[in-house]
């Protein structure tokens, strides 16, 4: 479950979302996204191809169907990422992931990126590049909290839309 906050953004759906996801099995995540500025319900989901480390230590495989970009007015992204976890060779704190975003916003197909260094158990830094902008997100882990001990995470995120910077925040939980 995550809220996410993006107040000086020119396209309302981004501005507030609202994610539930529910982990079916170990390879499958399915959920909805509510985007109550647009009025919008989005279906989610992730599936795990090839889950890290099953043939190749450090190695992950993931597709799946999203709202699109940060800052489109409407549309969904199918996508389809290689993830590495460079700690499985290194003793380097560094992960990423690389792929493919089709997005029906413009119709178009975008090459996506990512990269995050953890500082420590709970504070990591990183940026994502959706195939037009570049986002940075700095996280901090809260901790455990509340029924079941929910695993609680903060985010600011730095998001970049035609070449201008707004400040934006996420409050997310695992249970």
């Amino acid at each position: 479950m995550s809220l996410r906050w993006i107040p000086n953004i020119a396209a309302d759906r981004p501005r507030l979302r609202m994610n539930l996801a529910y982990r079916a099995t170990t390879r499958l995540s399915l959920g909805l996204e509510y985007n109550p500025l647009a009025d919008e319900v989005v279906p989610i989901f992730n599936f795990a191809a090839v889950l890290p480390g099953e043939y190749y230590e450090g190695v992950g495989v993931v597709a799946g169907l999203s709202s699109d970009r940060i800052g489109t007015p409407r549309g969904y992204a199918w996508f389809g990422t290689v993830s590495l976890d460079a700690t499985a060779w290194t003793s380097l704190p560094l992960s990423g992931y690389a792929g493919f975003s089709f997005g029906t916003f413009e119709d178009e197909l975008k090459p996506i990126v990512g990269a995050s260094w953890q500082f420590s158990d709970r504070v990591s830094a990183g940026f994502q590049h959706d195939g037009e902008n570049l986002h940075w997100i700095g996280s901090y882990g809260l901790g455990e909290w509340g029924p079941g001990d929910a695993l609680w995470q903060a985010d600011l995120l730095v998001i970049e839309q035609e070449g201008f910077h707004t400040l934006g925040a996420t409050l997310s939980t695992r249970f």
